[in-house]
């Protein structure tokens, strides 16, 4: 999402619903932005539930990218994501 693209770098609250998504535990906000939560497997008895959450946002690789080597592509994914660092976090 392009305002979060601006704010990578800064330590912010978001506010959203906590998820939980295959790669451990998110934020899902109204304006159809996912963002991980370092650190966080799960989101237990929170996920559904309305949260603000502070921390570091920085984007990372969603994971090794995929090679090609002899015709042959290797599993991984292009692209990045939105991550909260050193988070912490509060019913909204």
């Amino acid at each position: 999402m392009v305002f979060l693209d601006e704010l990578v770098g800064l330590t912010v609250t978001l506010r959203g619903t906590a998820a939980d998504a295959h790669r451990g535990a998110v934020v899902r906000g109204d304006a159809d932005w996912v963002v991980y939560v370092e650190g966080l497997a799960d989101w237990g008895t929170t996920a559904g539930r309305p949260v603000e959450v502070t921390g570091l946002l920085v984007e990372t690789p969603l994971a090794p990218e995929p090679e090609v080597r002899d015709g042959a592509v290797s599993h991984g994914a292009a692209g990045t994501r939105h991550v909260l660092r050193g988070a912490t976090w509060r019913l909204a």
